[in-house]
């Protein structure tokens, strides 16, 4: 028995050592990053950040804002956008990320535009504050006050927790989802200069317009060689699957 519980203190002491090497590791090789990036030195900081992505366990969503940056003082848009969108996916409430983002698509040539309303704008920002997992809990927090309520409370305490709570858990049920919708996205960036889009799968289809380096688009399908894409201004083309890459 104590030699089970000598085993069992030397795999949890040795996996705590590892980890805690890997996040010294991480540390270490994102300082140095960041050093060369404030340098000037974007493109040294670049492989040092894909270095850090290509041999770390952990995701980091400043990894990937920081190479974005680096990148779009490289003048490299497509990776610049292409890494805003992947910190953006990891951690829907990094402000900064979205910021870089808008920067970046504002150099990106005859960017498709978004046809949204203000108030869309408004439930979309509300809804990017937390992630998924956390409207979600926050939803359950706000059941359970509402069953508590409901089973401790009586007459109008009961009322006015059941009015206060009950439009509050169904805002947070509206923004969780509108997350998970999100999240659930296939999304892609263009990284060549410049595309022609097609109706049809095929290169002898007819044309449906060109987009260029640093374009976003949502993947709807894919067809041998081919994606289904959906541009922020409403397009839906097809495109050869090797000319972007998947955030």
């Amino acid at each position: 028995m104590k030699a089970l519980f000598f085993i069992l203190c030397f795999t949890i002491l040795s996996l705590y050592i590892k980890a805690q090497e890997s996040i010294d590791n991480f540390a270490n090789s994102f300082a140095l990053a960041y050093n060369l990036q404030n340098e000037g030195k974007y493109k040294e900081a670049i492989n040092a950040y894909e270095n850090i992505i290509a041999s770390s366990t952990l995701v980091s969503p400043e990894v990937y804002n920081n190479i974005g940056l680096a990148y779009l003082e490289n003048k490299e848009i497509g990776k610049a956008v292409l890494h805003f969108e992947r910190a953006i996916k990891y951690a829907p409430q990094l402000k900064d990320a979205y910021q870089n983002l808008q920067a970046a698509q504002q150099q990106v040539k005859d960017a498709p535009k978004k046809n949204i309303s203000t108030i869309a704008n408004i439930f979309n920002g509300i809804a990017s504050v937390f992630s998924a997992n956390q409207w979600a809990v926050f939803s359950l927090l706000l059941s359970i006050g509402l069953a508590a309520s409901i089973y401790f409370l009586v007459d109008k305490k009961r009322m006015i927790a059941l009015f206060s709570i009950s439009p509050i858990l169904c805002l947070a049920l509206i923004f969780g989802s509108m997350q998970k919708s999100i999240a659930m996205r296939e999304k892609a960036v263009l990284l060549q200069s410049k595309v022609m889009l097609k109706k049809e799968p095929n290169l002898t289809a007819q044309n449906a317009g060109e987009i260029y380096e640093g374009t976003s688009m949502e993947i709807l399908s894919s067809q041998d060689n081919w994606y289904k894409i959906l541009l922020a201004d409403g397009i839906v083309a097809w495109i050869p699957n090797s000319l972007v890459e998947k955030v």
